[in-house]
C-alpha cells in the first residue's frame, strides 16, 4: 500500500494529490490518501481529511511507500516504520505553505541522500516505481537522520 499525507497545515496541497490521483491506476498498488485541506478530492484512491493519532499510525505501518510533504512528522514515522519515502516539499510559491521552509528541509534531506525528494509532481510516477520493492538500511538511515534534524535545528535556533 501506499500512503501519502499532506499533514495538519492550514493550506491544501493540492498538486500533489491530484497527480498522485491520476497515476493511481498505472501504478498497480493500493493508494490511501490523508488530504487535509485540499479542494481537489480524489476519485481513484480511498481518501480521508483527518484521523487520530492511533489511525494515522496504522497507515503508516501498513505502507510500503510513503508520499509525503517534508513535514517533520511525516519524515520521522517513515523511519519508525521503516518504510521507503518520497518527498514532496510544499511550496510558497503555489500557496501550499507560509513559506519554504519544506523546500529547505527537502534540500538537506536530498543532499544527505534521505529519501528520494521530487520538487516536480510530474516525476512522482517515475519515483514511485525506483523505490517499489527496493530496501532500505534503516540503521544509516536513521543515524544520518538523526544528526541532521540536529544540525538543521542547531541553525534555526541561531538566527
Amino acid at each position: 500500500m501506499i500512503f501519502v499525507t499532506v499533514g495538519g497545515s492550514s493550506s491544501g496541497f493540492s498538486r500533489l494529490i491530484k497527480k498522485m490521483d491520476d497515476i493511481t491506476e498505472s501504478i498497480e498498488n493500493e493508494v490511501v490518501m490523508q488530504i487535509g485541506k485540499t479542494d481537489y478530492k480524489p476519485e481513484n484512491s480511498k481518501f480521508f481529511d483527518y484521523v487520530s493519532k492511533e489511525e494515522i499510525e496504522k497507515y503508516y505501518r501498513k505502507a510500503n511507500i510513503i508520499v509525503g510533504h517534508a513535514g517533520i512528522g511525516t519524515i520521522i514515522s517513515s523511519y519508525k516504520y521503516k518504510t521507503q519515502i518520497i518527498i514532496v516539499p510544499r511550496r510558497k510559491e503555489y500557496d501550499e505553505h507560509f513559506d519554504d521552509h519544506q523546500m529547505e528541509i527537502a534540500k538537506r534531506l536530498e543532499e544527505e541522500g534521505i529519501g528520494i525528494v521530487i520538487y516536480d509532481v510530474d516525476d512522482l510516477e517515475s519515483a514511485i516505481k525506483s523505490v517499489k520493492g527496493s530496501k532500505i538500511n534503516s540503521l544509516d538511515r536513521e543515524k544520518s537522520l538523526v544528526k541532521n534534524l540536529k544540525k538543521y535545528l542547531d541553525k534555526l535556533e541561531e538566527k
